[in-house]
């Protein structure tokens, strides 16, 4: 975890995440915490005496539904500057949590140093922000089969927004 080094409220305009070890960094996910997580979080910090500690899903304070997310990536995203006036605003004692999901699978353990560059601005025109979305019948069961070997499958489903958005980018990731 990070503290937040700025006593103002700041924006964050763009960010880029860089995989230190490429074959087992499945994704990476920069969650906002406010102040009032910094003992749960410290107490999870500190249970086995290592740097970090073990969370999937989310910030491990909260559910994922319930973090604000000021970053991400995963194979194949390209990051960098967000669009010209827009930025995320982050506020004095937010702390950066740096969620790293690992794939270990075919490369075996091995040391990783993930990092993530942020540009920052004091003010923007349009404060933004990161908003993950699926369909949520997606993410448990087996709503969104994918037989082995079908070259061909798709999945869909809409969603009417209730009010009016600007979505700059989306991203995909299985």
């Amino acid at each position: 975890p990070l503290e937040w080094p700025h006593d103002e409220t700041t924006y964050v305009t763009g960010y880029r995440i860089n995989p230190g070890n490429a074959a087992v960094v499945h994704h990476v996910i920069a969650y906002m915490m406010d102040e009032e997580y910094a003992d749960d979080i410290t107490e999870l910090e500190e249970e086995d005496g290592e740097v970090g500690y073990t969370c999937f899903g989310g910030p491990g304070v909260v559910d994922d539904d319930d973090a604000d997310w000021l970053g991400a990536w995963a194979p194949g995203d390209i990051t960098g500057d967000f669009p010209e006036g827009t930025g995320i605003p982050v506020y004095p004692g937010t702390i950066i949590i740096l969620q790293v999901h690992y794939n270990v699978e075919e490369a075996g353990a091995s040391e990783d140093l993930t990092t993530m560059d942020i540009s920052i601005s004091d003010e923007v025109d349009y404060p933004s922000r990161i908003q993950p979305w699926a369909n949520p019948a997606w993410l448990t069961g087996d709503n969104m089969l994918i037989p082995a070997g079908e070259s061909d499958v798709s999945h869909s489903f809409s969603y009417a927004f209730p009010i009016d958005l600007k979505i700059y980018t989306s991203a995909l990731h299985m």
